[in-house]
């Protein structure tokens, strides 16, 4: 028996290692012959026609969604006028392929391929030069509006074209031919029923053949893309060198002589319009400039090679250019009198004194200079540290480029009352989160940072200042276990120039941010200067919070609401405050909403676009009421370019990180219906309260941006919560109430049906 289990057990072993030597590959020897071909699979579903086999591309045949994808370039090679003029030009992708049947296109309609010619008249009395077309609203009248010609087109079959113009220059009313002086030929290529991306080119020549040395180039497009992404106007015209063919000194005058249609006078009237009504012609009153119009060289620079009269602003002042922004001329206020022309104007404001009056207190891109008797600061966080219950904060704060000593200041700014300051930011567990990844500052009224007066510190003797470094070395008043923890400088001096105890400037300074050591940095999803491409400089809380965004999420955090409902009545009334006025008593009515950072900018930046208006009242002077409904965003896409504010990669689902969810409204109030200011103050100290109403993470995110009644309800539907701020709606979800489980990645994440990405058309 035992000589059997005992061969069984040798033949089980030999069966193992054949095993294994089938299953273990070797070290050496050949695969062996390939097997017989498997049965063919079935046949693929068809491709999209590709492109046609030669290296021409056909846009009046190539599919849209080929043709759409092109990057095109076109570019006129050569104007010759024998009258009437005749413009050569060529239209390739950027890889060099010819692009054909823009011909067929225009025979479909003559307005597919349109060009304006324009002469530039030099200036004189005072007047700057100035473009005047040839192309008019009737063809060779000179007295009627300026306007493009659709003329004759001739498609060469080689992506080259030949336009004659209808106009004849030499013949046209009023606006003589006058082959000496610079001429420009500019004009665009397309329409909304081709997918080929839209052109606008243009080229600068004299008729008799001398070289162009007298140019007009004060703007470009690049500029005015900074805020606008992509300005398309009259359908397809966009580029600023074709818009001034047309908009030229004798467009839409009116009866006191204002060319309201004329580029100078309409783009800067257009930019002010916040200051006053605008523009009789049809224009809307409504648009807002979201940073200081002194910034002149924003649009202007003179110093740019593509615009090498950008500095007319100050060299060239005259009643378009200036009266666009300035009124006096208008309403009979202009200190030097009613002005009939242009030739007294350099006289009483020559270029240095017309820049100076353009100043601002802040060194900006676009505005570097500040007065001269004026100090320029700037704050450097060094390294910070927490130990043994002491919070070290190295910095440096230099006036003009050295270091200041911070116990021994200057005597200009050693005014008590106003200097700069830290704040201190950090997370605590909340919501079931151990660690978020938003500050919430718990313990704070309304989780707001803590903070430590500069001043205060000098002191009480716990600054030092060597070798331009300064040291402060205090109490660390951040709560133990809290992470996230960051240090902020942030306020500004005040510079007593001539030291009478009256302070001349408020010296502004950009703030900065650092984390502690050995503590994750709080997360980065918007590039400063991508807010500075429309706001320069952004001033916050008068001018002590600027420019950068990380001091802005020390504050606005997930559990900051409005405080305007905690305001004492009696204070509101007695004041008046602001929102008094607008909106009455009782506080505990008026409007709240959320001061969430990521909610309250795009509540702010879609304003043109929401259902209802972003609206509520900050506590501060007993009631100040904000209603953003007259934000307008310029960017030509709206909001739905995510890319204008945020880094790459950023703001797609799921979002990174353990966030929070974004509070609403601070209440203790079952119905949200507080009807003592007391409370909603009491609960503001506590935040945040189980009580208060809240919106899920994702939900609130994109809320904000789309507020329609569909759109929440879809949220919803997908495991979203959002609260209304209005409690007359009655629809609201209590933080004990909230769960969390958001499906909106399932439709909405990278790759998926919906990809944010691909709705928003960024991809």
């Amino acid at each position: 028996m035992r000589k059997e289990v005992s061969c069984l057990r040798w033949l089980l072993i030999v069966v193992c290692l054949l095993a294994m030597v089938l299953v273990l590959p070797g070290c050496e020897g050949d695969d062996g012959n390939d097997g017989a071909p498997g049965t063919p699979g079935a046949d693929g579903v068809d491709g999209k026609d590709g492109l046609p086999g030669s290296a021409l591309i056909d846009a009046s045949t190539v599919p849209d969604f080929i043709l759409e994808t092109f990057e095109v370039e076109s570019e006129i090679t050569a104007v010759s006028i024998a009258s009437p003029p005749v413009v050569e030009f060529a239209v390739k992708t950027s890889d060099g392929l010819p692009i054909t049947g823009i011909g067929a296109l225009w025979q479909a309609s003559d307005r597919f391929v349109r060009f304006t010619i324009a002469k530039l008249v030099p200036g004189t009395n005072g007047d700057p030069d100035s473009w005047v077309a040839y192309t008019r609203d009737v063809t060779n009248d000179g007295s009627t509006r300026p306007d493009y010609d659709t003329g004759t087109l001739v498609d060469n079959g080689d992506g080259t074209y030949v336009f004659t113009f209808n106009t004849d220059v030499a013949n046209v009313s009023g606006v003589p031919y006058e082959p000496s002086l610079t001429h420009r030929v500019a004009g665009q290529i397309g329409s909304s029923s081709s997918a080929l991306k839209p052109q606008n080119l243009f080229l600068d020549f004299i008729p008799d053949g001398s070289p162009v040395t007298n140019t007009r180039n004060i703007a470009v497009i690049e500029s005015c893309n900074e805020c606008h992404e992509g300005l398309l106007f009259h359908g397809r015209r966009f580029i600023v060198e074709y818009c001034v063919n047309c908009h030229n000194p004798d467009l839409a005058l009116t009866e006191s002589g204002v060319a309201e249609g004329n580029m100078s006078f309409m783009i800067h009237r257009l930019h002010r319009a916040g200051a006053f009504d605008v523009l009789d012609g049809g224009f809307e009153s409504e648009a807002t400039y979201p940073q200081d119009v002194r910034n002149c060289r924003k649009c202007h620079n003179g110093d740019d090679a593509a615009t090498p009269e950008g500095f007319n602003w100050k060299n060239m002042p005259n009643l378009a250019g200036c009266g666009g922004c300035h009124t006096q001329f208008e309403d009979g206020t202009h200190t030097g009198g009613p002005q009939s022309d242009n030739s007294g104007c350099a006289g009483c404001h020559p270029s240095d004194a017309i820049e100076g009056y353009h100043q601002t207190n802040n060194v900006t891109p676009n505005n570097p200079s500040i007065p001269d008797d004026q100090r320029a600061i700037a704050y450097e966080l060094l390294g910070a540290a927490a130990a043994n219950g002491q919070l070290t904060v190295d910095f440096r704060i230099s006036s003009d480029g050295e270091p200041l000593d911070m116990n021994s200041l200057p005597s200009d700014l050693a005014l008590p009352g106003r200097w700069p300051g830290f704040r201190l930011a950090y997370a605590l567990p909340q919501s079931g989160i151990d660690e978020p990844a938003d500050y919430n500052n718990l313990g704070e009224s309304g989780g707001q940072p803590l903070s430590a007066d500069i001043g205060d510190l000098v002191d009480a003797g716990e600054v030092t200042c060597s070798d331009g470094i300064c040291t402060a070395v205090f109490a660390d008043p951040i709560p133990a276990g809290a992470t996230l923890r960051a240090v902020g400088l942030q306020g500004y001096f005040r510079q007593d120039v001539d030291e009478d105890g009256t302070y001349e400037y408020a010296l502004h300074t950009t703030s900065v941010v650092i984390p502690l050591d050995g503590d994750t940095p709080r997360r980065v999803v918007v590039d400063n200067e991508k807010c500075a491409a429309c706001h320069e400089f952004f001033e916050g809380h008068g001018g002590n919070r600027n420019y950068d965004i990380a001091i802005c999420a020390m504050c606005h955090v997930p559990n900051l609401t409005s405080s305007g409902r905690a305001v004492d009545p009696v204070d509101a009334e007695n004041r008046p405050s602001d929102a008094f006025e607008q909106l009455g008593l009782p506080t505990t009515d008026w409007p709240e909403d959320t001061n969430n950072l990521k909610d309250m900018i795009h509540g702010i930046h879609a304003s043109a676009q929401r259902s209802t208006d972003y609206e509520f009242v900050r506590g501060r002077n007993d009631g100040i009421y904000y209603d953003w409904a007259h934000v307008t965003f310029p960017a030509e896409e709206g909001t739905r370019n995510c890319l204008v504010c945020h880094l790459e990669g950023t703001y797609e689902l799921p979002l990174a990180g353990d966030l929070l969810p974004t509070t609403v409204r601070t209440t203790t109030a079952a119905d949200g219906l507080d009807t003592d200011f007391n409370i909603v103050d009491a609960a503001r100290d506590t935040v945040p309260n189980d009580s208060d109403w809240v919106n899920s993470i994702t939900a609130s995110t994109c809320y904000y941006c789309h507020d329609s009644e569909l759109a929440a309800i879809h949220m919803s539907q997908n495991g979203g919560f959002i609260s209304v701020a209005n409690p007359d709606v009655g629809e609201f979800t209590q933080r004990q109430e909230l769960d969390p489980a958001e499906s909106c990645a399932v439709c909405h994440g990278p790759g998926k049906s919906a990809d944010v990405n691909v709705v928003h058309g960024l991809e």
